[in-house]
């Protein structure tokens, strides 16, 4: 009895002293984001924060902690009694505080398009064109789109979850269905002015999807196919445009597919004869004969076809088909060639006696109401407005023949008055700068083939002229102007108010870059450029530095000015009808 009793205490003494060993550790496990699963030795535990006891002993001296998310990646780490601090962040009222970053899931995926170079966006954030690999994060996003864009092209939208077990994607693009739309590009020649008019295609869609802009939003459009938008420019509280008229109204879809088909039909005949110049042979001929046949065989080319072309070309071929010869062939095709090109100019020029323009206000801070400033009575053409406060100077031909600067109050007050006088020349094409002191403008003098920049105080004194270009914004001492360099493209110029310093600001002698304008702290240009392969807006530094694409849609957008409430203003043919829309451009200033 008393051995059993000895080894009874004997045995109390080594379970006290163990039990003074254990140590208790009070722990608040907190994860970001919260909401975590929190296992304990493979015990679920609950969701973070959570708070909880551990009691380490001699025979438990650690303790397995599981955290877990769905999104983000698995953590798992030891407890111990002299826990290291990996997570640990303070510790306060016998209470340690563990917080613990969870990392996002992420994969790769190789994104392919038939056609390629296509325009990937990932969660609406342009990344690349096709063929690439894009990163794709997941975390609090159960997934990502992934949108692909192309010029002509219905977008492409596809959402990867994140047990999307696929590697690589390959979209197969379709054609999107589109409509011709017109739009003028002024030019004056031999004392007259004529309104080119080019078609383009215009998209169904209205949503604009760049990254570099903001609150993209259409705040007027034309209310006809035929009724044009021309130049712009805003202010604080006005927006002023051109609304340009025809005269007679056009029978739009027979009148684009007739220049589609002569288009057509002039392109295929320019490939026949560069291809007939180098071959002679019997066999050759027989080609070409196929080549052409290609033209006679397409319907809307038949109906373009003046009867006569079309017969003088029917019995060339046959002549060719009988004995693979044909009289003065090349001269046949090179006449046909001239014929078609000089229908084309003469389907595209509208003169000055077809249309008429007028110039409109949009009331910025009045909902967007519009209202006529300039009244024309369907005779003469008011272009191109500058603004400066509620004074709107702008080009008109009214009461004569040349083109002169003029300006007119918004609201009326003081009448019309002229500010340039020029009986031999063309004055086009104002800008007043941000003190309404300064204007600069185009001039064409009488059987001259170039623009010459000039300026003139505001009240119409002190005209002079600098250097040869198309001036379209005056900012401080500077003027934007625009001059075609030797491939015909056109190139935006920087020069002094004084006439000194010019400075090229185009890199790209390939790529057509114009209208530019400048911010109202003259320190950005918003401008038009087809570098993308289509007329988008641009922005850049005012040295030309940190070019930025604004827009992306598949439309033409052209005519932009940056308006002083921080917004630029556009045209654009987005949405079926030309309408004036607006954007906030990501500025890093």
């Amino acid at each position: 009895m008393q051995r059993i009793f000895k080894s009874s205490f004997i045995l109390f003494i080594i379970l006290f002293i163990l039990s003074a060993c254990a140590v208790k550790r009070q722990y608040v496990i907190e994860t970001q984001p919260d909401a975590a699963t929190i296992k304990i030795e493979n015990n679920y535990k609950g969701k973070s924060p959570y708070e909880v006891t551990l009691e380490y002993k001699a025979d438990k001296n650690s303790f397995n902690v599981e955290v877990s998310k769905k999104g983000y990646k698995d953590i798992k780490f030891q407890l111990t009694k002299d826990y290291n601090g990996e997570y640990k962040t303070k510790e306060e009222d016998k209470k340690i505080y563990l917080s613990i970053p969870l990392e996002p899931l992420t994969k790769e995926i190789s994104i392919e398009s038939e056609p390629s170079n296509a325009r990937v966006f990932l969660n609406d954030i342009y990344v690349d064109r096709t063929p690439t690999k894009v990163k794709l994060e997941y975390g609090e996003r159960e997934s990502n789109t992934i949108r692909l864009s192309k010029f002509g092209y219905k977008d492409v939208v596809k959402k990867i979850p994140l047990n999307f077990k696929l590697k690589s994607l390959l979209f197969h693009l379709q054609q999107k269905e589109t409509r011709k739309m017109a739009y003028m590009l002024s030019d004056i020649r031999d004392n007259k002015v004529k309104f080119i008019i080019t078609y383009e295609d215009a998209y169904k869609d209205t949503i604009e999807n760049s990254p570099n802009a903001l609150h993209v939003n259409r705040i007027m459009q034309a209310e006809d196919i035929n009724v044009l938008i021309g130049r712009i420019d805003a202010s604080d509280d006005y927006l002023v445009f051109t609304k340009i008229y025809p005269k007679n109204q056009i029978n739009t879809e027979q009148y684009i597919s007739r220049i589609d088909s002569l288009t057509k039909t002039l392109t295929t005949l320019q490939s026949i004869f560069r291809y007939s110049e180098n071959y002679s042979t019997l066999k050759e001929k027989k080609e070409l004969v196929k080549l052409t046949n290609i033209i006679l065989e397409d319907n809307g080319i038949r109906e373009a076809l003046p009867s006569k072309i079309y017969t003088h070309l029917t019995e060339v071929l046959s002549e060719v088909k009988s004995d693979g010869t044909a009289d003065n062939y090349l001269e046949d095709i090179r006449t046909m060639i001239s014929f078609i090109s000089e229908e084309l100019n003469k389907l595209t020029t509208i003169k000055i006696n077809e249309f008429y323009s007028e110039i409109w206000a949009v009331g910025l801070n009045e909902n967007f109401k519009k209202s006529k400033i300039t009244f024309t009575d369907g005779k003469w053409i008011d272009n191109a407005p500058s603004i400066y406060k509620k004074d709107v100077y702008f080009a008109s031909n009214r009461n004569s023949k040349e083109f002169d600067i003029w300006r007119v109050k918004i609201g009326g007050g003081s009448g019309i008055t002229k500010i340039t006088n020029s009986p031999y020349s063309q004055d086009m094409e104002p800008s007043i700068n941000e003190k309404g002191s300064l204007l600069s403008y185009s001039s064409l003098p009488l059987g001259a083939k170039e623009y010459q920049i000039w300026t003139i105080n505001s009240d119409g004194t002190l005209p002079s002229q600098l250097k040869r270009g198309k001036p379209t914004s005056i900012c401080s001492n500077k003027i934007a102007f625009v001059r075609k360099n030797k491939n015909g493209k056109s190139q935006i110029w920087l020069i002094n108010t004084n006439g000194a310093e010019e400075t090229l600001l185009s890199t790209n002698m390939n790529v057509n870059e114009s209208e530019p304008s400048f911010s109202p702290d003259c320190k950005w240009i918003v401008y038009t450029s087809d570098e993308s392969g289509n007329k988008d807006i641009w922005m850049m530094r005012a040295d030309g530095s940190h070019r930025t694409q604004l827009t992306t849609n598949p439309s033409t957008d052209i005519h932009p000015t940056w308006g002083d409430d921080g917004y630029v203003y556009f045209v654009s043919n987005r949405g079926l009808l030309w309408g004036i829309w607006r954007l906030q451009p990501k500025r890093a200033d």
